[in-house]
């Protein structure tokens, strides 16, 4: 029973780190040209921050991804809008080699599509 208890654990414990730091790399914008990398900021708080940004090079550097944090069906967060300059709440889904990000604004919803960097 003992080993039975320890095995399960061990599974069970591996499953919870390996889907925690899936999100983390490098992820391409939608517009194809900013680069993002994701980090853990702190232990299960995770931040995206631009590295890369041919177009705006003034963006580099910036937070775009803040507070998130792990549920059960993907991550919650906060999005930074550069246009509107403010915060969105966000929900973070994993998707194959993707993240879908959809940000709600009172009635109006909308998701971008990250594509992981090899």
């Amino acid at each position: 029973m003992k080993i039975l208890f320890t095995l399960f654990l061990t599974l069970w414990s591996m499953m919870t780190f390996a889907d925690s730091t899936v999100i983390e790399g490098q992820w391409l914008a939608e517009n194809k040209t900013t680069h993002i990398e994701i980090s853990q900021s702190k232990p299960g708080l995770w931040q995206g921050i631009v590295t890369k940004s041919p177009l705006q090079p003034k963006l580099e550097g910036q937070q775009l991804l803040s507070e998130m944090i792990e549920v059960a069906d993907g991550f919650k967060g906060k999005v930074y809008a550069i246009k509107k300059a403010k915060h969105y709440d966000a929900d973070i889904f994993l998707v194959d080699d993707t993240l879908q990000i959809e940000v709600k604004a009172g009635f109006f919803k909308k998701t971008m599509i990250w594509t992981r960097i090899d």
